[in-house]
């Protein structure tokens, strides 16, 4: 029974960290955006955030699937961790390196710039 247990622990753990976050951001942000945003606007942002959740899953190419299936041999955990963290620095860096280029020729800092002008008013 301890195993159950502990798996019962272990995932109440990893799915309340995925959890709580994204609840948190229906219960708080939603209401808050739908006030403060025109429909038009909202769903600038709601495209914003479907980037976000693309990005994520690219950059983080589900390493954390492979440290838990890697990091189960304990004398290889620090190598696995090492070597997870250090591919995630570098194609990191490199990502936006590259989107820093891109970006400078693309219409979406004019998209932020709309989203900050309506937060906190036009400059000048």
């Amino acid at each position: 029974m301890g195993k159950i247990s502990r798996l019962m622990s272990d995932t109440a753990v990893y799915g309340l960290g995925t959890m709580i976050p994204r609840l948190l951001n229906y219960g708080v942000l939603t209401p808050y955006y739908t006030r403060k945003f025109l429909q038009a606007d909202y769903g600038i942002i709601t495209e914003l955030y479907a980037y976000v959740v693309v990005l994520q899953v690219v950059l983080t190419y589900g390493m954390e699937t492979g440290y838990f299936r890697f990091s189960i041999d304990k004398s290889k955990e620090n190598s696995v961790y090492s070597t997870i963290i250090l591919a995630l620095l570098i194609s990191s860096i490199a990502f936006i390196l590259l989107i820093s280029l891109l970006l400078l020729q693309l219409p979406i800092f004019s998209i932020i710039q709309n989203i900050r002008n309506i937060l906190y008013g036009s400059p000048g």
